[in-house]
C-alpha cells in the first residue's frame, strides 16, 4: 500500500528551503520599522512554478471597524493545506488607516504574502535580528529567563 503524502510537511520543506533574499525589497526609507519583504508577484510566480493548478488564493470580505479602519483576511490553499491570515489596512508608515480602495488593495496583497509565508516561503526574512544577524531559536531554560528578568528589575 503506498504511503500517503503529508502535504503540509512537503510544502513547508519545499517553500522554506527557497532563498528569496535576491527578491527582497526594503519597505520605507528608514524610520523605526523598515522590513524586508517579497513582493506579491514574486510569491505568486514561485507558487505557480511549483504548484500550478494546485494553489488558490481567497480574499475574504473586508471587515470595516467602527472607527473606519479595517481588517482583511486572505487564505492560501496549496494541495489542500490552508493558511489564513488577517492584516490591518495600513498607511505607508504601517499605522492603521481609514479604508480607501488603494490601502485596502495593498493590505490584501500584503496579507497574501503573509499567508504564503505561513506555508514557508520567505519566512526567513523575518528570522533576522535587529542588525541582520540570524536570531538564535534555541529554546531557553525558563529558569534562566526568570533570573535574567529578576536581575534587570533589581
Amino acid at each position: 500500500m503506498p504511503t500517503k503524502t503529508n502535504w503540509g510537511e512537503k510544502i513547508w520543506e519545499e517553500l522554506s528551503s527557497i532563498d528569496v533574499t535576491e527578491y527582497a525589497v526594503r519597505k520605507g526609507s528608514g524610520g523605526n520599522f523598515n522590513p524586508l519583504y517579497i513582493p506579491w508577484h514574486v510569491a505568486h510566480h514561485i507558487l505557480q512554478s511549483k504548484y500550478c493548478g494546485h494553489y488558490t488564493r481567497t480574499d475574504h470580505p473586508l471587515e470595516v471597524l467602527p472607527d473606519g479602519t479595517g481588517l482583511v483576511q486572505v487564505t492560501v490553499e496549496i494541495r489542500g493545506v490552508e493558511q489564513t491570515t488577517y492584516l490591518a489596512v495600513m498607511d505607508h508608515s504601517f499605522q492603521s488607516a481609514i479604508c480607501d480602495s488603494v490601502l485596502v488593495q495593498k493590505a490584501y496583497q500584503r496579507a497574501f504574502v503573509k499567508a504564503v509565508a505561513l506555508h514557508g516561503l520567505g519566512l526567513q526574512l523575518w528570522l533576522k535580528g535587529n542588525k541582520g544577524e540570524v536570531v538564535d531559536l534555541t529554546p531557553t531554560n525558563p529558569q534562566e529567563l526568570y533570573e535574567e528578568a529578576r536581575a534587570e528589575l533589581e
